[in-house]
């Protein structure tokens, strides 16, 4: 079956196209570094966050904890963790499940299952130079899924995984910085 019958997906909000007004909400915008906590890996540099007010009138789309995002760059998705509402931006998309999806499954399908990877890789490969998915791409993206007590299983394990992998970089990190200071 189609992801777009069991799914609906949000594309991010261009910058230039955001309504800025000094007495609207206050949003900080989701970035790379936002999305690399997301995924449970190692975030490489330390970014300050930029945030924007924004009008009530303007386009928005908004992310919070439990969300399913996609990194239409990198081609990866994530589910969000942080407990603050964030302003999704254009190269991102917000993917909104039905029940019969559990969203930690969708994560683990779209950045691991062979599946997924193969009709990625098909719709990155037309002719531009930056390899970037398009929204209408993931939308038409076949989906098979098990029962959803089979997805909670395999998505919590996709995410233990992930993590226990981020903390033993985290470990290793601190132990090359310890024998640095302790050595020289």
């Amino acid at each position: 079956m189609k992801l777009e019958e069991h799914a609906q997906i949000l594309p991010g909000v261009l910058t230039s196209r955001i309504v800025e007004d000094e007495a609207g909400m206050r949003y900080k915008l989701y970035d790379n570094h936002d999305f690399y906590k997301d995924v449970f890996a190692h975030v490489p540099v330390k970014v300050t966050p930029k945030y924007v007010n924004v009008a009530e009138k303007s386009a928005k789309v908004i992310v919070k904890h439990g969300n399913v995002v996609i990194n239409l760059t990198l081609q990866r998705a994530a589910m969000v963790h942080n407990d603050n509402a964030t302003f999704l931006t254009f190269n991102y998309a917000r993917v909104e499940l039905n029940d019969e999806i559990d969203p930690r499954y969708f994560v683990y399908w779209f950045n691991r299952s062979k599946e997924a990877q193969n009709q990625i890789y098909r719709a990155v490969q037309s002719g531009t130079q930056t390899k970037k998915i398009s929204i209408s791409s993931i939308r038409a993206m076949h989906i098979t899924f098990p029962s959803i007590e089979e997805q909670r299983i395999i998505g919590k394990l996709f995410e233990a995984k992930a993590k226990m992998k981020l903390l033993k970089q985290q470990r290793y990190d601190l132990e090359m910085k310890y024998l640095s200071a302790t050595l020289f």
